[in-house]
């Protein structure tokens, strides 16, 4: 099941191999590559102990996590860059349309791990309210139609989302909404 080896599969063919201080030769017959969109099956094959190991491409590493599978080392860290023909990119009207792109692609980069918080509280709660959120800068705060009410927005951190909802229900916030961020263009 051995796909044809491109350079990259070679250096981490040699990677492995002078980790294990071994020859590449001795290691080619018991490797395999596959594609992107296989990856998943083969971090089940891991994770079941049909393979012993894999070398895996990932952005987040949230496939990785949710089989309970550890990284044991960085092969290498890779960026993903944005090329323009440089005659495209001269056009003024095509480079335009490249940059908002780019604009979009960073901000959907920015928003991963980040989730957005909306809540409902009485005007008395907001000090403490606030005390509790880390926010970006700081939360957008608008009157409601009921007197004395407010709505509090922010943007925070994914992973301590779930620790900080039980702690502003007890601060007296209500109507608590967590939803995902698509993109965040600072």
């Amino acid at each position: 099941m051995k796909n044809k080896t491109t350079g990259e599969e070679k250096e981490q063919e040699i990677f492995l191999a002078d980790f294990h201080g071994l020859q590449p030769a001795m290691l080619s017959d018991r490797l395999y590559w596959h594609l992107a969109p296989d990856s998943v099956r083969h971090l089940l094959k891991v994770a079941s102990g049909l393979v012993d190991a894999i070398v895996e491409l990932t952005e987040t590493g949230r496939s990785r996590r949710a089989h309970k599978l550890r990284e044991v080392t960085t092969i290498i860290q890779s960026t993903t860059q944005f090329i323009a023909n440089k005659n495209a990119y001269k056009d003024s009207w095509k480079k335009s349309k490249m940059l908002q792109i780019c604009l979009l692609l960073k901000g959907a980069i920015q928003a991963e791990g980040k989730v957005g918080l909306k809540m409902n509280i009485r005007k008395a709660n907001l000090k403490k309210i606030i005390s509790l959120l880390p926010a970006l800068k700081n939360p957008t705060i608008s009157s409601l139609s009921q007197e004395g009410w407010l709505a509090v927005e922010t943007i925070i951190e994914e992973k301590i989302v779930r620790n900080i909802i039980p702690q502003l229900k007890e601060a007296g916030a209500q109507g608590i909404i967590e939803y995902p961020l698509n993109k965040l263009i600072y």
